[in-house]
């Protein structure tokens, strides 16, 4: 089985780039076991794992043709994951989605070319976007959460098109 690498991205824009990762064609014993993928859909699936108090999110290509994704706006700033969501149930909180948009002057849509067996992985900062806005503005509450995540793209030529869903993984947050 190829060995896992994680590379740095060639350009590093707000402080959350993708990681680019090739799939093994099996999960083994490395952190892609970890990741709760969703059923793959035109060659692409989507994968969920938590990371202390962070959230990664990966795309897939288990296809046999390379794929056009859509990854993130660069603003210059935080890039923001327009295309993902994140629904949380559990805590003291009522289940409720997160999204990963954010006020921007400029912006510039980040297209990224998955070879079959690529992938690229998001981190997500729960407790940053959480507090923001556009996801009610105030911070998570202490306790232990179940998460799944959506990306759905509708319209852009030349780009995969669709809705995907991870599959669920667990996490908790101090108090």
């Amino acid at each position: 089985m190829p060995e896992r690498v994680r590379r740095e991205p060639e350009r590093e824009i707000g402080d959350s780039p993708p990681v680019r990762t090739p799939v093994p064609p099996r999960l083994g014993s490395n952190r892609m076991s970890e990741i709760a993928w969703g059923d793959p859909d035109g060659g692409l699936r989507l994968g969920l794992a938590a990371a202390g108090g962070s959230l990664e999110v990966s795309l897939a290509n288990v296809g046999d043709k390379p794929l056009t994704v859509l990854s993130y706006i660069a603003t210059g700033g935080r890039d923001h994951l327009d295309w993902f969501t994140v629904t949380l149930a559990g805590g003291a909180d009522r289940p409720h989605q997160l999204q990963f948009i954010d006020d921007r002057d400029r912006s510039a849509k980040v297209r990224e070319e998955l070879e079959p067996g690529g992938s690229l992985t998001h981190v997500i900062d729960l407790a940053d976007w959480a507090a923001r806005p556009i996801n009610a503005g105030r911070p998570l509450a202490a306790g232990h959460y179940r998460a799944t995540a959506s990306y759905q793209v509708e319209g852009e030529p030349g780009a995969w098109t669709g809705r995907l869903d991870s599959g669920e993984t667990k996490f908790s947050l101090p108090g």
